[in-house]
């Protein structure tokens, strides 16, 4: 994605340009992201996951629609007083795996902003940077879950809980075809 970034220059902000995103997505800024169900019983994260999870955003991402960079989360947990951050932030995403998150949020928390970058064959790329809080929230269910996903999806599936998986699944194809 950065190299998209740093290759393309930004599309004009004009009735073109929208033209073209929404040829692209027709009908997308309609959407409203349905209601959630939360599970009976929502795991419970802990606040190391919440810690990995944080440090593991590269430098350099984006803030998503509120402007908050995943940058600011490590420089708060950095702090000699990170406990009290660390505490909050483990509390918000715990409320938001319940499903707690009020119906006139849930669409800004699930948006992302957009970024239109002019293709060199006069088309337009659209890029879209989710809300960092949404972010870090799927990296910690994701944590939580990968073991039990990757027993559950096993032997069938090379993506989830699989390390170098595409390799063997490249390897493998090799071993037969040659």
């Amino acid at each position: 994605a950065y190299a998209a970034l740093s290759s393309e220059p930004p599309a004009p902000k004009d009735d073109a340009t929208k033209f073209k995103l929404e040829e692209k997505h027709p009908g997308a800024r309609h959407r409203i992201p349905p209601p959630v169900t939360p599970p009976a019983v929502p795991p419970l994260i802990d606040g190391s996951v919440v810690h990995d999870a944080v440090m593991s955003f590269p430098r350099g991402s984006s803030g998503g629609t509120f402007g908050l960079r995943p940058e600011f989360l490590k420089t708060f947990l950095a702090q000699q007083t990170a406990s009290g951050t660390m505490a909050c932030l483990t509390s918000v995403v715990n409320h938001m795996v319940a499903g707690k998150l009020p119906d006139g949020t849930r669409r800004y928390f699930a948006g992302a902003s957009l970024t239109a970058l002019q293709k060199k064959q006069g088309g337009v790329r659209p890029i879209a940077a989710g809300e960092t809080v949404r972010r870090l929230v799927s990296k910690c269910v994701c944590a939580q879950i990968k073991t039990r996903a990757a027993d559950y999806f096993k032997p069938y599936q090379f993506g989830v809980a699989a390390p170098c998986g595409i390799e063997r699944v490249i390897h493998s194809a090799r071993r037969q075809f040659d």
